[in-house]
């Protein structure tokens, strides 16, 4: 996808011309990263596994507040505590299977939770042996038959005599792998959720109402979920999951790693509004109000930007069936489609031509689930570590399609499919 130049919020603002704008920039913004948000996955119709995992994410976030609650008031006996850990392990094995990142970066959260409620203590290893016990007996089933796509951790622009190591242990070195964001370009991302953070402590001493121990707890949750959404973004600043993308070696790290900053510090400004409008410096809540509605309005014009640029005028008439686009641009694959779906039983394989990856190409095989000789050959080349095994099917399928040798034919027929 070629990606055009963003355009200055002047001019964007200069009148609503929603067709003019390139929705995607707004999530490509630092050179060479990705740096999704909820929103534009919605506006895509997005079905990757980042999107599926929200629900779960959710309610991880909501077991953590009130484990984090429970903890520091002394609220939960022995008995309940365990049971909530099992219950963590289960979530987290839910991360680690719906979107493998997910997985460690809410390990880490949920350790985080015990270290500063228990300290260096032999609760802390206690309950972390059950959180991780937990996590790998309910992922183990999935894990035996998945092979990540992850081939080190990278050091971000390693020096220069760690390069000529190469690799030591789990961490690589590479030459020439070197890209930081330019600090005005992080402020500009993610500037509302750090300036909200600050209003955030300001404003938590300076309510109307005094805090008792309970608000106090709270207060120290939401500090913590700005404070590791941070942590998440500075990540890719320093090292970096390691893929198959030479020029954009970062941007799966950032864009996984980011997307759930975004949804912990959005949860957390949110507080942020109600302490703001509960201040009792008249001056300071004025003050606090204009800038977080003036930093909350940039946020919020996304969708009505993104949305029209996406579906254009919205005079189509609305369908759950993410399917039905095949009928009108493809009539004749439907009717395949629809054949097979009602008449093939099990999983034979099926022969298709294999394109690039986001194009009409494997539409059979992704509509009715039968597996294909070879699908998108960047997406195979990701998930197998080499692209090898596919590159060498490629030329074979071609060959199935127009060789003019019949016998060739048939027994690449044999051999492959």
């Amino acid at each position: 996808m070629t990606m055009l130049p963003p355009i200055p919020f002047w001019k964007i603002l200069s009148k609503f011309n929603p067709g003019s704008y390139w929705y995607p920039n707004a999530t490509r913004f630092i050179p060479y990263t990705i740096h999704e948000f909820p929103s534009y996955s919605y506006v895509v119709a997005d079905l990757h596994g980042h999107v599926f995992d929200i629900p779960f994410v959710l309610i991880t976030l909501s077991i953590l507040f009130l484990l984090f609650l429970h903890l520091k008031n002394k609220l939960l006996n022995t008995k309940y505590l365990i049971l909530t850990t099992i219950f963590l392990g289960f979530l987290t094995a839910i991360h680690y299977m719906t979107n493998a990142f997910d997985g460690p970066i809410y390990i880490l959260l949920t350790m985080l939770i015990f270290f500063i409620n228990l300290g260096f203590s032999i609760s802390f290893f206690h309950y972390t042996t059950i959180l991780l016990s937990s996590f790998i007996i309910f992922s183990l089933p999935f894990s035996l038959n998945f092979s990540p796509f992850v081939s080190g951790i990278g050091v971000n622009c390693a020096p220069s005599f760690l390069t000529k190591i190469g690799k030591l242990g789990p961490f690589l070195f590479e030459t020439g792998n070197c890209q930081i964001s330019a600090f005005w370009m992080l402020v500009v991302l993610w500037g509302f959720f750090w300036i909200n953070f600050i209003m955030f402590l300001i404003t938590k001493n300076n309510q109307k109402n005094s805090l008792h121990s309970l608000n106090y707890s709270i207060t120290n949750y939401l500090i913590i979920l700005f404070s590791f959404g941070t942590f998440l973004i500075l990540i890719p600043e320093f090292f970096y999951i390691k893929d198959i993308y030479p020029a954009h070696f970062r941007a799966n790290t950032m864009f996984k790693l980011g997307y759930q900053a975004y949804i912990m510090m959005s949860i957390t400004s949110t507080i942020t509004l109600f302490q703001i409008k509960n201040l009792k410096n008249m001056f300071l809540k004025t003050s606090f109000i204009i800038v977080y509605t003036s930093l909350f309005f940039l946020v919020f014009i996304y969708p009505f930007f993104a949305i029209p640029s996406y579906y254009g005028k919205l005079d189509r008439q609305p369908n759950l069936d993410g399917s039905d686009w095949v009928k009108f641009d493809y009539p004749e694959n439907k009717e395949i489609i629809d054949w097979l779906n009602k008449n093939i039983q099990d999983q034979p394989v099926i022969l298709e031509a294999q394109g690039d990856s986001y194009t009409d190409y494997n539409q059979i095989s992704a509509l009715t689930g039968l597996p294909t000789v070879a699908g998108w050959w960047v997406h195979e080349w990701l998930w197998r570590g080499s692209a090898d095994f596919v590159g060498k099917r490629i030329p074979e399928i071609v060959d199935i399609y127009q060789s003019k040798d019949i016998q060739q034919t048939k027994n690449l027929i044999k051999n492959i499919i």
